[in-house]
């Protein structure tokens, strides 16, 4: 049975137990604070990972796109590019067969015997001929003037008409040209956009790295002072068993003491039983808690 020294001595344990368990919950109180604000931090840096994750992964999307449209114009340029020497060469080989066929000398004056100014000379003739009288010798010389005129003439047309194909292949050669200019403008901004994106791609990059940075001493952090809560755990659980202990010791003690207080009381009651009896035998007046007496059972 516990004496009461010993039960003085276990509720002072007790007491001081319950203090070093409401220090201990205060410091794991304090270390659970500690430990949710690195891991919300943690969660901050994660959520930004992941947001710029996608932007890069948007970037990259569009950057191959331009990259894509840079070589499909480039491919149109250089289609262009093989056709403008084409178009050059054309003209050259024109140019000779035109130089070939007219030929255009001058009078005595000077003056250049191209196709019209041959036009105007076999009408003369021609109008000669048919207005002035003039001698057989002379009129078959005129013949002759006229029919090599003539031939003269035929020449100067060829050379007219391939002078007008090669104006015709000059403004398709200018055309390509220009065309030509536009692509070129068009690859270097489409080149230059992509390169933008590509650059941004990279400090996004950049940046992700950073944050990663930040978020592993978040999580070095959160990992710190979880240890230490579940230290504190450890401790409070020892505690609590101690404590259960000493209850445990206590509540045997409590036990003794309510069996022997039921003992007085039944033996009060027995010989409260008693006096009642010797009042009925006497013929005594029964009071209210008399009858309650007998009314009790062991």
């Amino acid at each position: 049975m516990v004496t009461e020294e010993e039960k003085s001595k276990l509720h002072d344990d007790l007491d001081k137990l319950r203090s070093e368990i409401d220090a201990i919950r205060q410091e794991q109180n304090k270390l659970n604070k500690e430990k949710e604000k690195w891991m919300a931090e943690r969660t901050v840096y994660k959520n930004e990972i992941q947001k710029i994750i996608g932007d890069v992964k948007g970037l990259k999307e569009e950057r191959n796109d331009l990259t894509s449209k840079v070589h499909m114009s480039k491919s149109e340029r250089e289609n262009i590019e093989k056709k403008i020497p084409e178009l050059q060469k054309q003209i050259k080989e024109l140019k000779e067969q035109r130089d070939q066929v007219s030929q255009v000398t001058t009078d005595r004056r000077g003056r250049k015997r191209d196709y019209g100014y041959l036009k105007r000379e076999l009408d003369a003739l021609k109008q000669k001929l048919e207005t002035q009288p003039m001698s057989f010798n002379a009129e078959k010389k005129m013949m002759q003037q006229i029919k090599q005129i003539k031939k003269e003439l035929d020449k100067a047309s060829k050379g007219s008409e391939l002078s007008r194909e090669i104006r015709k292949i000059a403004q398709e050669l200018d055309m390509y040209k220009k065309i030509r200019d536009i692509s070129n403008s068009k690859v270097q901004s489409i080149a230059k956009d992509s390169q933008k994106k590509h650059v941004s791609m990279i400090e996004e990059s950049h940046k992700i790295d950073e944050l990663k940075d930040k978020e592993k001493s978040a999580f070095e952090k959160f990992r710190e002072f979880k240890t230490l809560y579940q230290e504190k755990t450890e401790q409070l659980k020892e505690k609590f068993a101690a404590q259960s202990e000493i209850q445990k010791k206590l509540g045997i003690h409590q036990e003794e003491q309510k069996k022997v207080q039921e003992k007085e009381k039944k033996k009060s009651l027995q010989q409260k039983r008693e006096e009642v009896e010797a009042k009925i035998k006497n013929g005594a007046k029964l009071t209210t808690e008399d009858l309650l007496v007998l009314q009790s059972g062991d």
